[in-house]
């Protein structure tokens, strides 16, 4: 918050006695170390930068067996999600969410390109009007930080046309012809001169919504953020999404997947997915259609290679729809 930093968690030591965050160079100079690196590759340096106070309370346990061992067993209880289109060329995903992020990437890269005038916050928001089998863009939302007396002109020039060619870009997406206020807006609320925790707690929760599908699909009952691999939180919904894009290429037809995990299961208690012409499938009817990978933790961390994901870019770029093993 503002300018402080508390990281919590657990760190599983390699042998007893080992606290890997004291040892060596792995203190709280270290710690600090690494939060002002994540601090700075968000874009939060010069005339941005924003020196926070870390605060450390994690936890070190030693890893053993029981530890191992119970990997492959959930320690809560959850609800998991996955959801798949038909259309690969939008990489299954729901055509709103690829707009989304196509606008929210041209966004970062005017920011990017023009740091004599914008800084490194901001935010997108499209409306789509179905047209067809595509879309018509009906309002477009841009809020962008900028440097004290950035005029409104600049701000629009910059950030409008380019935002909007991208998604002009993409396949099925239609947008008016002049770009103007009638239906483009940036920076709305007036000036956007604090970026980050400084202007915003940011605590809503739509970060669960970004991560995965968009609005119109249910996000499920755990983050996938901030886990290791062996949460039903994290290797749930990515095993999930799997299914349902098999489903939907099976199918030819939208695919939404529901999992329920109970604490100490190594698999989930249920599944049943809900297809776009309405049909309703249990497990086993799943099963017959697409075959179901093995759905213990063990077996979907080990089939979807999540030991050695770059998580940092996908939590930057959103979980699903890029071709990983939870994609195919």
């Amino acid at each position: 918050h503002r300018q402080l930093l508390l990281v919590t968690g657990y760190v599983a030591a390699d042998r007893l006695g080992h606290n890997p965050l004291t040892a060596g160079d792995a203190g709280p100079a270290w710690l600090q170390r690494r939060v002002d690196d994540v601090v700075r590759s968000a874009g939060y340096q010069d005339q941005w930068s924003l020196p926070l106070t870390t605060h450390s309370d994690v936890v070190v346990v030693h890893r053993n067996d029981s530890i191992t061992e119970g990997q492959g067993f959930s320690c809560d209880q959850d609800v998991v999600v996955g959801h798949a289109t038909p259309d690969p060329a939008l990489g299954h995903l729901p055509l709103e969410v690829v707009a989304a992020r196509a606008a929210r990437d041209a966004l970062a890269s005017v920011q990017t390109t023009r740091p004599d005038l914008f800084g490194p916050d901001g935010k997108v928001l499209v409306v789509l009007r179905p047209d067809g089998p595509g879309a018509v863009v009906e309002r477009l939302n841009i809020a962008t930080v900028h440097r004290p007396g950035v005029g409104y002109g600049d701000l629009y020039g910059q950030v409008a046309p380019a935002v909007v060619d991208a998604l002009r870009a993409l396949p099925g997406v239609d947008a008016p012809d002049s770009v103007d206020a009638s239906w483009c807006t940036v920076n709305g609320a007036g000036e956007f001169l604090l970026p980050g925790p400084r202007g915003d707690g940011g605590l809503s929760g739509k970060k669960l919504v970004a991560d995965l599908y968009g609005p119109r699909v249910p996000i499920g009952g755990g983050a996938l953020c901030g886990k290791d691999a062996y949460k039903a939180d994290r290797c749930g919904p990515l095993r999930a999404r799997q299914v349902a894009v098999r489903l939907a290429r099976a199918t030819g037809t939208e695919a939404t997947v529901w999992a329920g995990w109970f604490p100490g299961q190594a698999r989930p208690s249920f599944l049943w997915a809900r297809l776009g012409d309405g049909r309703e499938l249990d497990e086993s009817q799943v099963d017959q259609l697409v075959g179901l990978p093995d759905l213990s933790i063990k077996g979907t961390v080990a089939e979807l290679e999540l030991n050695g994901q770059p998580w940092t870019q996908h939590l930057r770029r959103g979980y699903v729809g890029a071709d990983h093993p939870w994609d195919r």
